[in-house]
């Protein structure tokens, strides 16, 4: 199986209590390069925590190429970085809900298609 780089962007409740800690439990199958939140407060925290990289903006987790990366951002932000990473030629996990809009998923769908790349949302 191959290792997956991962960035997680958006360090909320969830990613701290679920997401980073689940991710950083299985070395084996991926390897999280860094994290990007708004709060320096939480990137600082972080990163003191679990010893990762940390970013304020996706640009910059972007420009480590991440083989993918995990969008837990609030909603409204969803669709500019999932099509931000897919243009990227990286892969998406996407919390839910993806968007709001039909257009934004017609979007989402030919950028992922165009870029030949996954983007997935969870089933729960």
């Amino acid at each position: 199986m191959q290792r997956l780089t991962i960035g997680i962007i958006g360090c909320g409740l969830i990613t701290q209590v679920e997401h980073l800690p689940n991710l950083l439990a299985l070395p084996d199958q991926f390897k999280v390069v860094g994290i990007v939140d708004a709060s320096a407060r939480v990137r600082d925290y972080l990163t003191r925590r679990y010893s990762v990289e940390a970013f304020a903006t996706a640009a910059q987790l972007f420009e480590r190429r991440p083989d993918c990366v995990l969008i837990a951002t609030p909603d409204a932000y969803h669709v500019e970085l999932t099509l931000a990473a897919l243009s990227r030629g990286i892969d998406v996990f996407v919390e839910k809900p993806l968007c709001y809009d039909p257009a934004d998923a017609a979007r989402i769908a030919q950028a992922r298609d165009g870029a030949g790349r996954v983007e997935q949302l969870p089933f729960t």
